[in-house]
């Protein structure tokens, strides 16, 4: 949008034609970044195979998994699948949500029909909806696009519908539904309850609070704005947020980049946007509640997604058939505003996959790894899988003690105030584990804490955000809060709180969050404090103290005990998670010792190995997948030299010339590594010439040396002993 200025000072609007984004090309921005690993998984992945034209890298085979997503009342779930079970097969779980055994939402290939099934009940009458039946196993046993859309709210038999390679098969319940009324936090992928299914999935993609049409389940959700959850399971159990920002392209660039290992260059693929901004729906400094429907991706002023490095993803579609050519983070020029005089405002922004980011990545502490292969399909024994992870796995540390609620003495880490006689205990269930911390009102308000001190190596600094979340449920309706008091030796400094009204009675599990911002220098410490201001009991599970500003849809298990209610930062818990795949040729060569350095750049690890492997190629493919080919793989799984004759279909013009053979030359360079279980000496203090010997007296390991001017004066010689040697 351009303005123009009359005579008057009045301003009118220039309106410009302009094109939209080709039909061809898909483009998504992870606007919220939010991230939902598995909570619990043990899935296993194979490569797709040349020729298979699938969706992305990878298939998911076998295992199962949990990622805490709570189900809406409104949405839409596709799933890609390829069924590995006879049509005669017992129940066949693809996906769920599962409360108890008369609360469920449910997917499956069902053994009462031979057909594909969509279940429905919330403490009432099961419903379903039915595809046709399945006669043979030539027909099931075909790649299948299974569409849901759902709406748990009509309470009659209308409202949802079941589509089987987009065509819808069943449109009304088998009778009127069971209105939503719990909470169902927990998705489930290949499984329901403790059942596994034996599907082959290519890649799932659900839509909160959207029920999709007819029309667009069958353009595969391309004028679809809403936000969407997308599991590509190229290698890697994690779901991410991304809205289609198609319609606002109006040219992009990708850069393919082939670096030879050597040359020092990260050689990251990229990709360059240039998007309408006609109203400032993409400018950084505009606020508005988050509503990709409405065209506001900024959020409030608190959020400001728009300052953030937003996940970038881009796919190129032929008919019903897809695959993404680019997956990265904007980069640190983050969306880059331009106006022209005359001409509508843009954003430009630009890309650059996951090996830019391990580019930036520096190990904080020193590692080793002993005798492990350079590339090996068992990735716990393969150097640049360990190596690459040091940079591509998302780390997260909690800093409260006791956070499932496991350990025996729960007073240990948290302590309970308030009324007259409060109490806080230890009860089996739980969203997590095996147990539950229940907090059992009494007369007035009551609450209960926990002091994290950071008083040792981990500080607090002005301006850092801290986030405290936990899954609350309660017995009747609740009220209350979460806050985070920041604090010195002196009392509090500041504080946040954040109101969870109200709690359903009986609905079951839900998330909520606090997030506080550093404000004291002089702080080292915060408690974070749950209160309860209804008469009945509030179950709690999951905390999680983070730094950061937004909870998280994950946990980590600190299993660290407190004394007194209060623990240490620096006995903080971590856990992490993969937020990529690996494609790597096997290099079986052992190496026997490597140690990378505290401020080692990890791209400079990985360079050598491409190095030491001959790599043709080291970096990320299309798809987002961290790929490795060598021209030393193994001979069992060696590949073909690729051909240096292209097909040309249609020549507009081909110049060749004749180029004298030369003989082809392989130059390697090594260091022997000796390693053997013999003591020797490193290095002695007394050879080195440099301390006067003049005393026997001992010094212990972890012991002081005394002031000489307590114990012998300055003349004084003490001998330092390490260990027991």
């Amino acid at each position: 949008m351009a303005i123009k200025w009359t005579a008057a000072g009045a301003k009118t609007e220039l309106k410009k034609a302009h094109t939209i984004g080709s039909a061809k090309e898909r483009f998504y921005i992870d606007f919220r970044q939010l991230a939902y690993p598995a909570v619990g998984e043990d899935f296993g992945y194979t490569l797709v195979t040349s020729g298979a034209n699938k969706p992305g890298s990878h298939n998911l085979t076998s295992g199962h998994g949990d990622f805490m997503l709570p189900l809406t009342s409104k949405l839409t779930v596709r799933a890609y699948v390829l069924p590995t079970f006879a049509y005669t097969a017992v129940n066949q779980p693809l996906w769920s949500w599962y409360y108890d055994a008369t609360s469920y939402l449910e997917m499956l290939y069902s053994t009462t029909y031979d057909a594909y099934v969509l279940y429905w009940q919330d403490g009432g009458t099961l419903r379903r909806l039915v595809s046709p039946a399945y006669t043979s196993d030539e027909d099931l046993q075909v790649w299948t696009m299974i569409d849901c859309a759902i709406d748990l709210t009509t309470g009659d038999t209308t409202g949802s519908a079941l589509y089987i390679n987009r065509v819808a098969v069943d449109t009304g319940w088998s009778g009127n539904i069971d209105a939503k009324t719990k909470l169902f936090p927990k998705f489930s992928l290949r499984h329901f309850n403790t059942t596994e299914g034996g599907f082959t999935v290519n890649h799932v993609r659900i839509f909160p609070n959207k029920v999709a049409t007819a029309a667009e389940v069958a353009a595969d959700y391309s004028g679809v704005t809403n936000e969407e959850i997308y599991f590509s399971l190229d290698g890697f159990a994690l779901g991410r947020s991304r809205c289609n920002v198609t319609r606002f392209v109006q040219g992009f660039g990708y850069g393919k980049s082939v670096k030879d290992p050597k040359s020092g260059a990260a050689g990251a693929n990229t990709l360059t946007l240039r998007l309408l901004n006609e109203s400032g729906e993409l400018s950084d400094d505009q606020y508005a509640a988050f509503d990709p429907t409405s065209d506001q991706f900024n959020g409030l002023v608190t959020q400001k997604y728009l300052q953030t490095r937003c996940r970038v993803e881009a796919e190129v579609w032929y008919s019903n058939s897809y695959d993404p050519f680019f997956i990265g983070q904007v980069d640190d020029a983050m969306f880059s505003r331009r106006s022209m005089r005359g001409d509508m405002s843009m954003v430009e922004i630009r890309a650059e996959d996951i090996v830019a980011r391990i580019g930036r990545k520096y190990k904080r502490k020193s590692v080793s790894y002993e005798d492990k292969d350079l590339s090996d399909a068992t990735e716990t024994n393969s150097l640049v899988h360990l190596i690459a992870r040091l940079a591509t796995q998302e780390d997260i540390y909690n800093f409260v003690a006791n956070s499932s609620f496991e350990n025996a003495t729960i007073g240990n880490s948290w302590a309970v105030a308030g009324g007259t006689a409060p109490t806080f205990s230890r009860v089996a269930g739980g969203v997590f584990g095996s147990y539950q911390g229940d907090l059992v009102y009494d007369d007035a308000t009551c609450n209960v804490t926990q002091i994290v001190t950071f008083t040792g190596t981990k500080k607090l600094n002005v301006g850092e955000k801290w986030t405290f979340s936990l899954w609350l449920k309660a017995a009747a309706n609740a009220n209350g809060d979460l806050t985070i008091y920041e604090q010195d030796s002196g009392g509090d400094n500041d504080s946040t709180a954040a109101a969870y009204d109200t709690i359903t009675g009986g609905a079951g599990w839900e998330l909520y969050q606090v997030t506080h911002t550093i404000t004291d220098s002089d702080s080292d410490r915060l408690t974070v404090k749950v209160s309860l201001e209804s008469d009945t009991t509030l179950s709690m599970d999951g905390a999680m103290l983070i730094q950061g500003g937004q909870a998280l849809n994950w946990f980590v298990l600190n299993n660290n005990d407190g004394a007194s209610a209060t623990e240490s930062a620096d006995d903080a818990d971590s856990d992490s998670y993969d937020t990529c795949g690996f494609d790597c040729d096997a290099v079986d060569i052992q190496h026997g010792w490597v140690i990378i350095d505290e401020g080692a750049p990890i791209w400079e690890e990985l360079k050598q190995i491409g190095d030491a492997v001959a790599a043709l190629y080291i970096g990320a493919d299309e798809s987002g997948t961290f790929k490795l080919r060598a021209k030393l793989q193994d001979e069992s799984t060696a590949r073909a030299d690729p051909t240096s004759l292209e097909t040309i279909a249609a020549a507009a013009g081909v110049m060749s010339e004749i180029e004298q053979d030369s003989v082809n030359k392989l130059v390697g360079h090594g260091v022997k590594i000796a390693k053997t279980t013999a003591l020797k000496i490193l290095w002695s203090a007394e050879a080195s010439g440099v301390f006067d010997f003049m005393s026997d007296r001992l010094i212990d390991n972890n012991d002081y040396f005394p002031d000489p001017e307590d114990d012998g004066g300055a003349t004084a010689r003490y001998l330092a002993k390490y260990g027991a040697v």
